[in-house]
């Protein structure tokens, strides 16, 4: 239209020339539409969840709603290749519905169950962050546990816990920093334990340990002599992960600028009454129990490592 009033003449005739031609707007078939995105990524979601139904009823295979279900994965599973070799992209989480996806019985009702499938996959990730700031805490406590293992520590100050009757953000236990602070008679040192600081010291944020232990003398102007960094990792197959000791040996190598003098790296054990562990000079990566052996010999193996990190012949 703009170059349409831009030509000279009076009438549709006389300005489309000689040629009698003017400029229009050119159509082309493309199957990459908003609504065809919706239907793919609720096709994806869709499988997944025929999916999930089956595997958490294996028992029930022959069932006609397993049947069912099956035969409507396979259906969904089919037409996401479809409009994936259509070129049609995935919808993001989110996007504005337009007219065909609000009006059109078929393509609302795919919307409408779209809209359902995310609210269920945004239940589950909230599920698994309350698991693994529940995980969190644990360790936390575990580690108070252990360093008041070490002998001779005496429990100077604790912040008191309060366990809440609903969880607020994944968080099932309020409290103030620091967690606990210990005394050690025989090393004649001040140990604290801080969970979740809301401003840790600057060096240390970049590792973004929950967990920190620092410790000093008592009486030195010179501040805190170092810092034990500990990383609780929640994992439901449990057991220790190959080569982490490794990795957690290169963290140290350049964790020194922030004093960090040991870390550990906690996972859940594979079942009670086994606890694995490797171990080398300052790290040491963990597989802890919630009862039983497995939890004993965490936490007998967490007070080997504060001890030995506190021992006075390391300290100058």
């Amino acid at each position: 239209m703009t170059w349409l009033v831009r030509q000279p003449g009076e009438t549709l005739a006389e300005r489309a020339g000689d040629q009698q031609r003017i400029l229009a707007v050119a159509r082309e078939e493309n199957f990459d539409t908003l609504e065809n995105r919706v239907l793919r990524a609720y096709c994806e979601l869709a499988s997944h969840a025929a999916r999930d139904y089956l595997e958490l009823n294996r028992t029930k295979r022959l069932t006609t709603r397993a049947r069912k279900v099956d035969a409507f994965g396979r259906s969904s599973r089919r037409l996401a290749r479809y409009l994936a070799d259509h070129g049609v992209r995935l919808a993001d989480p989110g996007v504005t519905p337009n007219f065909v996806l609000q009006h059109n019985v078929n393509y609302h009702r795919v919307w409408t169950s779209w809209q359902e499938l995310l609210d269920r996959d945004r239940v589950l990730d909230e599920l698994w962050r309350w698991q693994g700031r529940s995980w969190e805490e644990f360790c936390t406590l575990a580690v108070v546990v252990a360093l008041a293992g070490i002998p001779g520590a005496e429990l100077i100050a604790a912040a008191p816990l309060d366990f809440l009757k609903e969880q607020n953000r994944g968080s099932w236990i309020s409290h103030d920093n620091p967690l606990a602070a210990f005394y050690l008679p025989q090393q004649k040192l001040i140990v604290e334990v801080r969970y979740r600081m809301r401003k840790p010291e600057k060096r240390l944020s970049d590792f973004a340990a929950p967990i920190s232990i620092r410790f000093g003398r008592i009486g030195d102007v010179a501040g805190f002599l170092g810092n034990v960094v500990v990383w609780p990792i929640w994992a439901i197959q449990g057991g220790l992960i190959d080569g982490e000791l490794t990795e957690l040996e290169r963290v140290l190598a350049i964790g020194t600028k922030a004093n960090i003098l040991a870390a550990a790296i906690l996972r859940p054990s594979r079942s009670d009454e086994h606890c694995d562990f490797e171990r080398s000079k300052g790290a040491l990566c963990l597989s802890l129990g919630t009862q039983s052996t497995a939890l004993w010999m965490g936490l007998s193996e967490l007070t080997h490592l504060f001890t030995s990190t506190l021992t006075p012949g390391d300290r100058k």
